[in-house]
This record gives structure tokens, C-alpha cells and sequence, in this order.
């Protein structure tokens, strides 16, 4: 797209979850600070990302840095009845979404046209099925 449309008309953003269970887990097993973990491990990315000819991102937020946005975002979606709060979750509630259920519908359809239609690496031999995630031989 960028190459498409232009590097001025599109923010390229590449997010980055820096805060979850295993994470802080990790942090717990290991004693080293979450910040160290979450640093190497997106510099690993970055460096795979690069080996790959991926273009650079304009931004690369980290989860961390917006925490009172998603703490409020999440308070007015339980205040509006669009989640709620159980065993120390926070779920939606889907009842009140009218397009609920829409990928679903959607993720049917693409089935369809890739159990017909694998994808082919280049210069392989056989073909991806995103499906049901597994290489097939080619016929």
C-alpha cells in the first residue's frame, strides 16, 4: 500500500504488546525486569523484520505506554454495558453488538475459496492451507 498510494498519504504503525501473562511471568522466573524482556524480544523482531525487507514503521507504540487510555476506554465500555467484569476479567458482551457474529460469516467464506484455492510459496513445491494450517503436496 505504501509503495501504492505513498509514503506521505499512510501512517505505517506497528504495535507492540509489552504487557501480558507470559510476560510477566517471565519476569517473575527469570527476576529481570519486564522492560529488559519486552526490549530484546521486540529487538529480535526488529531484526527478523529487517533480515526480511520489511519496510521501517513511522510508529511503533508499546502497549505500556497507553495504560490509563485502556483503563478508561475499558471503565466506559462496562459503564455502557458493552462489557463486564467477571473472575477477574473483563469480557464483552456480545448481546450488545448487532454485527456480532459478522467474521464468522466471513471466516466461512474465505474457508471456501482457500480450501480450493492453497497458497504457493514461491519457488516451493507445495501449497499453504490457511485453513487448516498445514503444508499439502502439491497434485
Amino acid at each position: 500500500m505504501l509503495k501504492a498510494y505513498g509514503k506521505n498519504s499512510i501512517t505505517y504503525v506497528r504495535n507492540f504488546t509489552d504487557i501480558d501473562d507470559k510476560i510477566n511471568n517471565k519476569s517473575l522466573e527469570t527476576g529481570r525486569p519486564i522492560k529488559d524482556i519486552t526490549s530484546e524480544t521486540i529487538q529480535w523482531y526488529m531484526d527478523d523484520m529487517a533480515a526480511l525487507g520489511n519496510l521501517e514503521p513511522d510508529l511503533m507504540p508499546r502497549a505500556t505506554d497507553y495504560i490509563p487510555q485502556m483503563i478508561n476506554y475499558i471503565e466506559r465500555l462496562i459503564e455502557e454495558g458493552f462489557a463486564y467484569a467477571e473472575e477477574g476479567h473483563v469480557l464483552f458482551s456480545v448481546s450488545k453488538y448487532k454485527n456480532y457474529g459478522f467474521f464468522k460469516g466471513l471466516f466461512k467464506s474465505l474457508k471456501r475459496i482457500f480450501s480450493c484455492h492453497p497458497i504457493k510459496f514461491l519457488g516451493g513445491g507445495e501449497g499453504f492451507d490457511p485453513v487448516n494450517k498445514e503444508l499439502k503436496a502439491k497434485k
